[in-house]
């Protein structure tokens, strides 16, 4: 199900992401926040990336950022209440995402 929603660049706190290290994964994160910037964005756009932690989980890596997300929020280390989750594959599969903390 897809939400017609509108969210802008200005509301996301933070983003978490599958990159690993490699230059491709970082040069792709780097266009999803440019296809949502509109320029209003103040400071930092906190980039969490839980394979520094974990290593490279595959598929796994989609509920372990749903679960950092609801995790952060609930022990109030979150930047924020919205956070853009976004995964990709060596297959050129991509997903994208936005969650939402809500006490």
């Amino acid at each position: 199900m897809v939400l017609d929603i509108m969210v802008l660049d200005r509301d996301l706190a933070w983003r978490l992401t599958d990159i690993t290290g490699e230059h491709y994964k970082f040069k792709e994160a780097s266009f999803a926040e440019g296809r949502l910037s509109d320029r209003s964005r103040e400071g930092l756009f906190d980039l969490w990336h839980p394979i520094e932690y974990l290593g490279e989980i595959g598929a796994a890596m989609v509920p372990t950022l749903l679960a950092w997300a609801l995790h952060a929020g609930q022990k109030d280390y979150a930047p924020g209440a919205l956070s853009l989750c976004h995964v990709g594959n060596d297959e050129d599969e991509r997903a994208a995402w936005i969650t939402e903390y809500i006490a």
